[in-house]
């Protein structure tokens, strides 16, 4: 009697097979995971810039009219709907006579972690 050879797979191969597959699939769900946070992080920081922008815009066109530094601080804070988990830094008033080199930061805390956004302008204060 001949033996025939059998064919098809046998449970080890199988289960070696769905590990090989397990360890795959829970690396892609731990890539995903570091997606979703990168792009919270990202969604932050562009809000923020874009408020940032809005108060330099604000400042500037203020600057003449006695917009000073807590004016702005303020507005910033309105902006944010109350947020006072964030930090605003403006540096120096804005009212100072002569080119005035401003600095705005705004600060928040995201799970733990401290992200800023930082803006520079000029502006000339008759």
């Amino acid at each position: 009697m001949i033996k025939q050879k059998q064919k098809g797979f046998t449970l080890i191969e199988t289960m070696v097979a769905m590990l090989i597959v397990a360890v795959g699939l829970l690396a892609m769900a731990n890539m995903l995971i570091v997606d979703i946070k990168a792009n919270h992080v990202s969604e932050q920081r562009m809000n923020m810039a874009a408020l940032a922008q809005s108060a330099m815009a604000n400042i500037e066109q203020n600057a003449v009219a006695g917009y000073r530094a807590t004016d702005a601080v303020a507005d910033i804070y309105t902006q944010l709907g109350g947020d006072m988990t964030s930090v605003v830094t403006l540096n120096p008033d804005p009212l100072a006579q002569g080119p005035a080199g401003i600095v705005l930061t705004l600060q928040w805390d995201n799970r733990g972690s401290t992200k800023s956004v930082t803006l520079r302008s000029r502006v000339v204060v008759p």
